[in-house]
């Protein structure tokens, strides 16, 4: 998908709603929503025939659709425009961080979605409070993911993934062209994500509330990631995170390309 196409998209505006559809029930120009997702349309959208609405698949393709009929518990719509990659950023950003307390992890998961995570990753630290989530939690925060990608059509549903200790997951770092670890030891810089447009693949890594251990950082260190600061404000977790997501997209152009002109 070029930048035109990825503009035209966010300018559906709050008026258009999203729907979660499944691979499956997509053949042809027909898609048809069911269960939970057909009760929204139908009950609380109040979607009749002719409406016009957008349906993700979950996987990485959007569907411009108008409703065809309404079949108790299912909607049928006709696809009038297919859109691969809709909403999604071109490099594929992980952010791997500390577990917290509360809500506040909630929080971060909606926040992270909606700017473009391509995955969560709930790390066990050395200063982390919180060492275990329960299986609850784990289906909570893929809920969150999914109702925040609806929300901001995006085409593709990121995953949270269940928590690691970061010392198994310094392992994974090989798996990604880039990798940045939020560290307040380190210097100040002139440009703290120096990434290139054409990065295939970035992690970004962030701390608990109490911060990195020496230890840590020498581990992650040693497998390649670089330390980057994040100003000189004390930060919260969440906050950090959020810092380097933006950092890191507004590095690979992301949010340049919103600046691209509407063409119709």
């Amino acid at each position: 998908m070029n930048p035109v196409e990825r503009v035209k998209v966010s300018n559906y505006g709050a008026s258009v709603s999203s729907y979660l559809v499944k691979p499956a029930d997509i053949c042809g120009d027909t898609a048809v929503l069911s269960g939970d997702e057909a009760a929204h349309a139908s009950k609380s959208a109040r979607k009749r025939p002719g409406d016009e609405l957008v349906l993700i698949d979950g996987v990485g393709t959007g569907y411009r659709c108008v409703v065809r009929t309404v079949e108790g518990d299912r909607v049928v719509c006709q696809i009038r425009e297919v859109i691969p990659h809709m909403g999604e950023p071109r490099t594929h950003v992980t952010l791997a961080v500390g577990m917290v307390k509360g809500d506040r992890f909630d929080s971060l998961v909606e926040t992270a979605v909606e700017l473009g995570a391509g995955a969560i990753v709930p790390l066990e630290t050395r200063f982390s409070i919180v060492h275990h989530t329960s299986e609850n939690r784990q289906r909570r925060w893929n809920r969150i993911a999914e109702a925040a990608a609806k929300q901001c059509l995006r085409s593709r549903i990121p995953s949270v993934e269940k928590p690691q200790p970061l010392r198994s997951f310094a392992e994974r770092t090989g798996e990604f062209d880039v990798v940045f670890v939020a560290w307040e030891g380190q210097q100040e810089s002139a440009n703290p994500i120096p990434v290139a447009p054409l990065v295939g693949s970035i992690l970004l890594v962030v701390g608990p509330e109490g911060g990195f251990h020496d230890e840590e950082i020498s581990l992650l260190r040693s497998k390649g990631a670089h330390t980057v600061p994040l100003g000189p404000r004390r930060l919260r977790t969440g906050t950090a995170a959020i810092a380097l997501l933006t950092l890191a997209l507004q590095g690979v152009g992301e949010y340049a390309r919103c600046l691209a002109p509407h063409v119709d």
